[in-house]
């Protein structure tokens, strides 16, 4: 994944358009001594954008009865002012922090999720949490055979297992098991 600079942007502004809100922005960092920093704060502000999206979406895929969700945007607007409030830029690109592949692990037709009841656990914590998919397909997915991994974060697997098809109930909303 490419790190790009939110300044970078102001190259891709060729026609009438003008980015002053980029170059105000770029320029106030430049002034407080911050500009070599940029793309760190687009990209930690950027993994915090999209972890704050994981969480909202997730906590609407499991919501009993909820039958959908409608994000605002996706890419920043700058038709009104700046709303740059968006995983791409005002063009539909990527800004480099997030890929698709990404954003479909949480945002998709069909997603497993885990119903945490704390996010740190220690060594010497049972893990021990209840398991649902949320699935929105047009069909009912069917002799599905669910598997499970924990992994650490460098992709080492911990522990993996596969449950029995029966406690799952693949239908076209949200399933629930253990």
């Amino acid at each position: 994944m490419v790190r790009l600079s939110d300044y970078d942007i102001i190259k891709k502004f060729t026609g009438y358009m003008r980015p002053g809100n980029y170059e105000i922005f770029r320029d106030s960092m430049a002034a407080h001594g911050l500009l070599d920093r940029d793309r760190d704060f687009a990209w930690a502000s950027g993994r915090y954008q999209l972890a704050c999206y994981k969480e909202e979406i997730e906590a609407n895929l499991r919501t009993p009865g909820l039958e959908g969700f409608q994000l605002l945007d996706l890419h920043d607007y700058l038709g009104q002012g700046t709303a740059l409030v968006g995983l791409l830029d005002a063009f539909w690109e990527s800004k480099g922090y997030a890929t698709a592949e990404e954003f479909r692990r949480f945002c998709n037709t069909t997603v497993p999720l885990a119903r945490l009841k704390r996010r740190i656990f220690t060594t010497a914590d049972v893990f021990d949490v209840d398991v649902e998919v949320a699935h929105y397909g047009a069909e009912p997915i069917k002799n599905a055979v669910p598997v499970w991994k924990i992994m650490t974060a460098s992709g080492a697997v911990i522990a993996k297992g596969e449950w029995p098809r029966e406690p799952f109930l693949w239908a076209r909303t949200q399933c629930w098991a253990r």
